[in-house]
């Protein structure tokens, strides 16, 4: 009993503790004799509110930044409802046309191709080359769903690929092949 009781007032105790962080009001107000009052709890029923004060126990830096991202959220929902407004074409189209910006900025001085699955799931390493057997660095590693495309961004215009079937079954050998102008890699079936 007297364990629960203890486990009890450590609970209340701890509930207590005003968290750091947290907005807090205060209320004015006035009560039916004309006596004005400040108060961390609302007004009784029957008084006169007269204003609530938020407050916050943040630093200054704390309270930018949040509304610096309060500021950001309200960018992104108008973005959003541009995106979604009748003049701005279909949520698709705007999808692509962001795919097809992303791919332009990040392959700058760079080349781009696909990497294309067979009819099966496939796991490919990619890696960047100048020569058939020295692998630069790995430049793309993953599944590939059956029929489905992988964007490779390379320094170089070739590149090395491997793959496997199965997630324990071994890679295959090497395979070299060119990497620019947003071409195909057509991997085989296996």
């Amino acid at each position: 009993m007297k364990i629960s009781l203890y486990l009890f007032l450590v609970g209340v105790a701890i509930a207590a503790i005003p968290m750091q962080g947290f907005a807090d009001r205060l209320y004015t107000w006035t009560d039916e004799k004309g006596v004005s009052h400040v108060t961390k709890t609302p007004p009784p029923a029957g008084a006169k509110r007269k204003d609530v004060v938020e407050y916050s126990h943040r630093t200054h830096k704390e309270q930018q930044a949040t509304a610096a991202s309060r500021e950001k959220k309200t960018d992104l929902q108008r973005e959003a409802e541009q995106v979604l407004s009748e003049e701005s074409g279909n949520v698709e189209q705007y999808r692509e046309q962001i795919r097809k910006d992303l791919v332009k900025k990040a392959a700058e001085g760079k080349n781009t191709c696909y990497v294309q699955a067979p009819d099966r799931r496939v796991y490919v390493r990619v890696y960047s080359t100048n020569s058939y057997n020295e692998r630069e660095a790995q430049i793309w590693n993953g599944w590939i769903e059956p029929n489905q495309q992988a964007l490779v961004i390379s320094p170089t215009e070739t590149v090395l690929y491997n793959r496997k079937w199965e997630e324990k079954g071994p890679f295959g050998g090497d395979n070299l092949r060119p990497c620019r102008g947003d071409g195909v890699i057509q991997l085989p079936g296996g």
